[in-house]
């Protein structure tokens, strides 16, 4: 049985686009590109996933909430 990926590929950008409105499209850039590096940094070094999977992990934790966005305050 063939699968719809379609499907799947336009509830993320919606996903992405809601969070794009709700913190700003600068910031969900700043935050993902953060977080998949962090992500990189601590990872097995023997088994090293491609970029993009860094990337869609972030998007992911931050869809979720189980990564707070947090913004320095300027004084």
């Amino acid at each position: 049985m063939p699968v719809d990926r379609s499907i799947d590929k336009r509830r993320e950008t919606a996903d992405v686009d809601r969070m794009a409105k709700r913190m700003g499209k600068y910031t969900l850039v700043v935050a993902t590109a953060q977080r998949a590096r962090d992500l990189r940094e601590r990872s097995s070094r023997a088994l090293v996933p491609s970029a993009g999977s860094f990337i869609t992990r972030a998007l992911t934790e931050l869809g979720q909430g189980s990564v707070k966005v947090v913004r320095k305050r300027e004084d």
